[in-house]
């Protein structure tokens, strides 16, 4: 997988490590540092920084593409990847396909977790309950 930031910078990360090694490359990504806008910080601290930034959601849901999908298998198709089109359906929200001869759009087949409700989240473990109490 390979990561390209808005200030010109990009990671790259082995799609064939098991998903605990991943997240350990994650975590070390995370603490790595960058320079965006003249100032000097990490990764994390970069996401806080522009967590409104479109390429940022594209960035954070790539990486939560990444630490859900296993190493690919011998012999078989790496599905750990996505194609070209299927980035484009996950950024753009909506998949083009062909319905008697007309070309139509219809809802993305994938879910950005960027793009659950609160409510999502908190079943899937990733919002806390406290936090979305105290709104």
């Amino acid at each position: 997988m390979k990561l390209k930031f808005s200030n010109g910078e990009s990671f790259l990360f082995s799609d064939l490590i098991e998903p605990e090694e991943r997240l350990a490359e994650i975590n070390y990504f995370l603490k790595t540092e960058l320079v965006f806008d003249n100032m000097k910080m990490t990764v994390e601290e970069y996401f806080r920084y522009t967590w409104n930034d479109l390429n940022t959601v594209h960035i954070m849901d790539k990486i939560s593409f990444y630490l859900s999908k296993m190493p690919n298998q011998r012999g078989k198709h790496d599905k750990a990847l996505l194609s070209k089109n299927d980035e484009m359906e996950m950024n753009k929200g909506v998949r083009w396909t062909t319905k008697g001869h007309k070309k139509v759009a219809e809802k993305a087949r994938y879910i950005n977790f960027s793009d659950s409700s609160i409510e999502e989240k908190i079943s899937l473990g990733l919002h806390d309950t406290d936090e979305f109490n105290s709104h």
